[in-house]
């Protein structure tokens, strides 16, 4: 039976023949970036260099892909000479049905449990006494790399966390170096996510929800939450933006609590004509997990344009979502239907504050809503600005739910100071 040699670790990596005779090697691999390639280029240098064998590369780009093929020739009876492969349900079926050449007596001679360090990486080799592997790479989601000369070049200390670094970034950008940079594949785009996640989170809550029991009980589903926030019945979220560490100067001489983690949490208005109880802005501190509270709301008087009488929702729908530092913790916009769009200084959560407005006029295209009165059907041609978002450049856009369009914004007067805006 001819078996197959294979290279593994935790997630990839890559091994060489083990064969004595001189002969042809053929390697299915998936490394085929720039860097990759160049790393699996001294492993050809090292085979094809002991002047008994050959390194035939066969690159397969994308992970899963190559690991198919490698499946398909194994259990069809053509396996490659070796093959990067990963830890894993396959990989144990390989070893339980006998698929893989025994590195053992090879291991042994070599002293590779004296070699390989730490220790633990050869675990996924070194299956009951017996080598199926040989480990040469680690790779981990949570390692990043910073260029000691770009943070000099910018004035600044190398950041010892990720909340470090945000508050970096746009230094770093002004400074112009691209503050962050990565591949755009989806493994990499995936691992970079978890990572993060993980780091914000905490692995405890991580692990809960993606490794708690999978039976959707009421009880099961909740094992992951941190903590909740009951709202009234009278009110349905539809937005909630996060705004850790905020500091608030009131509290800055407080010896506890100078910073706080703050969420906003908007509702949506969903019936025309204020035929509900008002959806509005609310702010929350959640600095203490498990014990969040909500500490201050915002609405737009109504009697201050007569909306309820205007036709079509009033009541907020939804906020900007950009963390651009143009506005991030200092303003937030709301969508409000019939009321526009609302800037709120926000730089004390606890005290929100409008600082301006832009109500779309009404045009040709601007859609009518209806309600019904004592049986017939009363409509009002109205604005309906129903989403909002903003970039980095301090422009505000907004779009209508009836049809107006949409609109670029830009601050001006005093609630341009508040973002700090020339």
């Amino acid at each position: 039976m001819m078996k197959l040699t294979v290279a593994t670790l935790a997630v990839a990596t890559l091994l060489g023949s083990t064969a004595a005779m001189a002969t042809d090697i053929e390697v299915i691999h998936w490394w085929t970036s720039p860097g990759e390639s160049r790393a699996v280029a001294e492993f050809a240098k090292a085979v094809d260099g002991d002047g008994q064998d050959h390194w035939v590369d066969g690159a397969i780009a994308d992970g899963a892909t190559a690991r198919a093929a490698i499946m398909q020739r194994v259990l069809g009876g053509n396996p490659p000479g070796a093959a990067q492969f990963n830890p894993g349900r396959e990989y144990e079926e390989l070893i339980k049905n006998n698929l893989l050449l025994d590195l053992t007596p090879l291991a042994e001679k070599e002293g590779w449990d004296k070699i390989i360090r730490p220790a633990g990486i050869a675990a996924a080799c070194h299956v009951d006494g017996h080598w199926w592997c040989v480990p040469v790479n680690i790779h981990s989601w949570n390692w990043g790399w910073a260029s000691i000369p770009a943070f000099k070049q910018a004035g600044l200390d190398l950041p010892k966390n990720w909340d470090e670094f945000i508050a970096d970034a746009p230094k770093l950008k002004a400074a112009g170096i691209i503050p962050f940079a990565m591949g755009a594949q989806p493994w990499q785009l995936d691992g970079a996510f978890g990572a993060i996640q993980t780091a914000e989170l905490g692995i405890a809550d991580r692990e809960k929800l993606l490794k708690g029991p999978a039976e959707p009980t009421a009880e099961n589903l909740r094992l992951p939450e941190v903590s909740r926030l009951a709202m009234s019945a009278l009110n349905g979220a539809h937005t909630t933006f996060p705004m850790p560490k905020m500091p608030i100067a009131e509290f800055a001489h407080d010896k506890d609590g100078k910073s706080r983690d703050i969420m906003m949490v908007v509702d949506e208005a969903i019936l025309n004509e204020c035929a509900e109880a008002r959806q509005m802005v609310w702010f929350a501190d959640v600095t203490v997990e498990n014990r969040p509270m909500m500490i201050s709301s915002y609405t737009v008087p109504e009697a201050s344009g007569n909306f309820c009488q205007r036709g079509g929702r009033f009541g907020s729908h939804s906020s900007n979502e950009s963390m651009a530092p143009v506005y991030y913790k200092k303003m937030v916009f709301i969508a409000f239907f019939n009321a526009g769009v609302r800037a709120l200084d926000i730089r004390d959560p606890y005290h929100p504050l409008e600082v301006g407005y832009f109500i779309p006029s009404i045009t040709k295209a601007t859609d009518k809503r209806c309600v019904t009165v004592d049986g017939k059907e009363r409509c009002k041609v109205a604005i309906q600005t129903n989403n909002v978002e903003t970039d980095e450049r301090g422009y505000i856009y907004i779009v209508d739910r009836a049809n107006t369009g949409l609109h670029i914004l830009e601050l001006t007067g005093p609630a341009r100071a508040v973002a700090g805006l020339p």
